[in-house]
């Protein structure tokens, strides 16, 4: 997956015809009913991606909203705020705050939202990929579409479901992308999916049975033999012909750990191997290249592996280019405390790149390049977080003016702050504020 496959969306009305169309062409045909004459601010923030998307939908105001019989699409809302009554033919539910409720592509649905309006963080995953899963998962190519019980997934289903949602997003915002990572996550949440909660094959989906041993330590060794090529256990599973179901209880029986830690051994293996002078690649573009960024937690789990950090290993590299190695400040784990104290100690004024460097003792390439490692951001674009995240505080605990505020976070005006926290959040300032100040307490 390349960062360029990746599309930010920002979307803020009071028209209900500019929600419905809005709506229709991130989701599905719709119509979108205020039920008070008043106006209704709707906010849609969130990234699309191949067939996936991800978004924050936030009305404070309640609604009607009614789909087309039959979409392209499936639908799982997480509840963040309000409630609503959704509805498919004669089956009814409710979706209360952090309820994760499925919509699936066909049927009429409709929600009709509480009295304090309606607030979900949704994934939504074209019908074609959904099946495209369920044909490599089985084994099988199903005749007709997976339809969803209309009820909330049961509590440890969307707990797990919750955390990934989160995690995805995350990753969906970082430059570059960890395309590997987002692709086995979201594998993963499929299959949570589709064997946790009922639906018209959950008998099928449900059974255990395993592949013979052949093809079993078949699928072990390539994976182990090239983690990179073989992102997802769908994707070994189709080279061999086999149902990615039996093939996850085969391996699962043959090593009695989660196909999940197989991949990750198989990935750390050959992040060893390529600092050790297999590759000739940069420090943090090795890192990258078998889906790992240097954080605290893989730091860690490569030394327990091997006895050393990984920039110890790359410092042995014959191959090795530009020999990159984070300072002990950025090693170190209150490396990202210690850069936030500097950060926020300066936010009234200007911090460049060469602030960072000198505090951090690098280069300033050496800077970029151990930032993008570390948190997966330029430095620049972390001081800007950190001033939207102060920002974004202000605004909603204190009643300091906008104008202020803008000054005291270092954006030097109010619409420098509006613009750049309109590109990030999605909204403006002011309706940051209003919406805090309509939320209950």
């Amino acid at each position: 997956m390349r960062d360029e496959n990746v599309r930010t969306r920002c979307f803020h009305s009071r028209s209900a015809e500019e929600v419905s169309e809005y709506i229709g062409n991130i989701c599905t045909g719709n119509r979108f009913v205020p039920r008070h004459a008043t106006a209704n601010d709707v906010d849609i923030v969130g990234r699309t991606w191949n067939d996936v998307g991800i978004y924050d939908f936030d009305s404070r105001a309640p609604f009607s909203f009614e789909t087309e019989e039959i979409r392209s699409n499936y639908l799982f809302v997480l509840c963040t705020h309000g409630s609503a009554q959704r509805t498919s033919g004669h089956d009814k539910t409710i979706c209360k705050i952090d309820d994760v409720v499925p919509t699936s592509s066909v049927g009429v649905a409709k929600t009709e939202s509480g009295s304090d309006g309606f607030g979900h963080r949704s994934i939504v995953v074209s019908a074609e990929r959904l099946g495209r899963f369920l044909d490599q998962w089985t084994g099988r190519e199903l005749a007709q579409p997976i339809r969803f019980a209309l009820r909330p997934l049961d509590p440890h289903v969307a707990s797990e479901w919750k955390i990934a949602t989160h995690c995805l997003y995350q990753m969906t915002s970082m430059a570059p992308m960890p395309d590997t990572a987002i692709e086995s996550l979201f594998e993963h949440m499929l299959k949570t999916l589709v064997t946790g909660h009922s639906s018209n094959y959950s008998a099928l989906l449900t059974r255990e049975r395993y592949t013979a041993d052949r093809l079993t330590h078949s699928a072990i060794a390539l994976i182990q033999a090239d983690p990179m090529r073989w992102k997802t256990l769908s994707a070994v599973a189709l080279a061999l012909g086999c149902a990615a179901s039996e093939l996850e209880s085969g391996i699962v029986r043959a090593t009695g750990k989660p196909v999940r830690d197989l991949f990750y051994d198989a990935r750390m293996q050959a992040v060893n191997g390529a600092l050790r002078g297999k590759q000739d690649l940069p420090f943090a573009s090795t890192l990258r290249q078998y889906g790992f960024s240097l954080s605290k937690r893989f730091a860690y789990a490569y030394w327990l592996r091997f006895g050393e950090l990984p920039d110890a290993t790359y410092r042995r590299n014959p191959n090795g280019m530009g020999r990159v190695s984070p300072s002990p400040a950025l090693r170190d784990a209150l490396c990202e405390r210690t850069i936030n104290q500097f950060i926020d100690a300066s936010l009234d004024q200007s911090i460049d790149l060469s602030d960072l460097a000198r505090f951090v003792g690098l280069s300033e390439a050496a800077t970029i390049a151990a930032f993008k490692a570390c948190f997966s951001r330029t430095p620049i674009q972390y001081v800007i977080e950190r001033r939207l995240e102060r920002a974004r505080r202000l605004l909603q605990d204190t009643p300091t003016s906008i104008v202020t505020i803008a000054l005291e976070c270092g954006f030097g005006s109010q619409s420098h702050l509006t613009t750049t926290m309109k590109k990030h959040f999605g909204v403006t300032p002011h309706q940051l504020r209003v919406s805090r100040s309509k939320s209950p307490h």
